[in-house]
């Protein structure tokens, strides 16, 4: 190669321009080419080549004067090489466009066979609704036949199918009894028996309607007292209620508590339970909130519905308290919290049962048990628990003109009083 094909391919330079080397060629041995066009004279030896860098867009490259002349080796290996970068490349995007064809190919063939299935469903879905549709269609045409054919040959034998016979009876009997009320109408006794049953009926609502009243309040109306959730604590910033009251959040019971009883026969206390829950001062049981000693409240759980008095079933649902519920009661502009710890059901003459002494600070709620009867008294027992119980006073024994001798209970029914009983 003469100077003249050597500048044929140098980069054009300047002498402000930094060169660049070209890069070394890797041994090449014996090439076909080579041997075709190498010159026979000066023998040229290809020059090593190191991997080239691929040159961003518009980069210009220079290379310095004394570098030397690219041979023809060089520049075929350079493009071999570039060919080869830009093949793998052609191959990978081949690859990618492939791969997105077929994704889309079965895309497209799922989507076929759901439209493929969906469409035998719909036709089978509409095959079988006309086939049973016609097929009931059938049986009632059938049906109506039989019928016809029932009527027409029961007008011309008078012979009846098993349908038509439970019917024929069915009149008979009915047709028997609404002669024999005719009848019964029409004889002296009838009337005489119906209007003694409806005395009967009307005197046992009267004289036992509690019983009964006592099962339907302690459902729908569970104390006397406002329809809110009550909701209670015995802190300093809780409201409380300057006449007494007996609070019970778990029965929605919250009520005034007539004190200063002292005469405790039946009829005073019961004109007292008129007005509330009634504190029940007993021998040794006289104390009152804050005072170590039992305090006593008395309610009813039942009374007769036509009887005076807004409380008559404020301690229906007394039964459902349990060990660890709390109430409380209002007294003297302080609330005091009891915490069940007992729950008994006694004998009305069983007065000594609320001695507890007078240790500790007691509250004890006493009603009928079960509601509606005067059996037998149910006690729940609480003791004080706020505020502080070591802080209570002693209690003072109660002075009574007529001392009860057992726990009161039976309040009067309408006939009772009408009669003076």
């Amino acid at each position: 190669m003469n100077e003249q094909d050597s500048e044929e391919y140098l980069i054009p330079r300047s002498s402000s321009q930094k060169v660049i080397q070209p890069p070394e060629a890797t041994p090449v041995v014996n090439y076909p080419y080579d041997r075709t066009h190498q010159p026979t004279s000066h023998p040229v030896q290809p020059a090593p080549i190191k991997p080239t860098k691929l040159m961003k867009d518009n980069q210009t490259v220079t290379y310095s004067a004394d570098a030397e002349p690219m041979t023809n080796t060089t520049r075929l290996q350079n493009h071999i090489y570039h060919d080869a970068q830009l093949a793998a490349d052609q191959i990978l995007s081949a690859e990618r466009r492939q791969a997105q064809e077929k994704q889309k190919e079965k895309q497209a063939q799922d989507l076929a066979r759901q439209r493929y299935h969906q469409a035998w469903q719909n036709y089978y879905q509409k095959y079988y609704e006309n086939y049973y549709i016609a097929a009931l269609q059938e049986q009632q045409a059938r049906f109506a036949k039989q019928q016809a054919a029932v009527a027409d040959s029961r007008q011309n034998d008078g012979v009846l199918d098993q349908s038509e016979v439970q019917h024929e009876l069915k009149s008979e009997v009915l047709e028997k009894v609404k002669e024999t009320a005719e009848q019964a109408k029409r004889h002296w006794w009838f009337w005489p028996a119906i209007s003694a049953v409806v005395v009967a009926l009307v005197f046992f609502f009267l004289q036992y309607n509690s019983v009964v009243m006592a099962g339907v309040v302690s459902f729908i109306s569970p104390g006397d007292s406002s329809t809110q959730t009550i909701i209670v604590g015995s802190g300093s910033n809780q409201p409380i209620s300057t006449s007494p009251h007996v609070i019970i959040p778990k029965i929605n019971v919250n009520a005034p508590v007539v004190y200063g009883l002292t005469d405790l026969s039946e009829n005073n206390v019961q004109v007292a339970l008129r007005n509330g829950p009634v504190h029940y001062p007993l021998a040794g049981a006289t104390a009152t909130p804050g005072q170590k000693g039992n305090t006593v409240i008395l309610g009813h759980s039942s009374a007769d519905v036509f009887a005076p008095g807004d409380y008559k079933f404020i301690f229906v649902q007394l039964n459902r308290l349990a060990q660890g519920d709390l109430f409380y009661l209002d007294y003297g502009k302080t609330r005091y919290a009891y915490k069940v710890v007992d729950i008994k059901s006694i004998y009305p003459n069983q007065i000594d049962q609320v001695n507890l002494g007078s240790s500790k600070a007691y509250a004890t709620l006493i009603t009928c048990d079960p509601p509606g009867s005067i059996a037998k008294r149910l006690l729940v027992i609480g003791e004080q628990v706020s505020p502080d119980p070591n802080r209570t006073g002693e209690s003072q024994e109660a002075t009574s003109n007529k001392p009860a001798k057992q726990i009161v209970g039976k309040p009067k029914t309408l006939l009772e009083s009408i009669f003076g009983k």
